[in-house]
């Protein structure tokens, strides 16, 4: 009988160190995996920042576009006023475009 238990501790054996091999196998795929998860992680860490200063960058742009706009309205309504005041007082004055000092100093100061 020695003979079948040496076959059956031989397939064991066999079967031992193939389990090892797979083990082997299995912990460096898993540390491979691990390594390409980090790596992707890592681009999406980086991809996420970017977007993030891309999206503050364009609140920024938005935000001076809206501060410049108002400018150009307030501008124009200052200026509308201004033709308004200067208007009145030309028809006032009979429709006469010769102003005096004191005419065109009171329009500055009516806008």
């Amino acid at each position: 009988m020695p003979f079948p238990a040496l076959v059956v501790w031989g397939v064991a054996a066999l079967a031992a160190g193939t389990g090892v091999v797979k083990t082997v196998k299995a912990v460096k795929d898993n540390n491979k995996a691990s390594k390409y998860s980090e790596e992707a992680n890592d681009i999406v860490s980086k991809a996420s920042r970017k977007a993030q200063e891309a999206r503050e960058r364009a609140r920024k742009s938005l935000e001076d576009l809206g501060q410049t706009k108002l400018n150009v309205i307030e501008s124009t309504i200052k200026n509308a006023r201004t033709i308004e005041v200067l208007h009145n007082l030309i028809k006032n004055n009979g429709q006469d475009f010769n102003l005096t000092k004191d005419q065109l100093e009171l329009a500055e100061k009516l806008v």
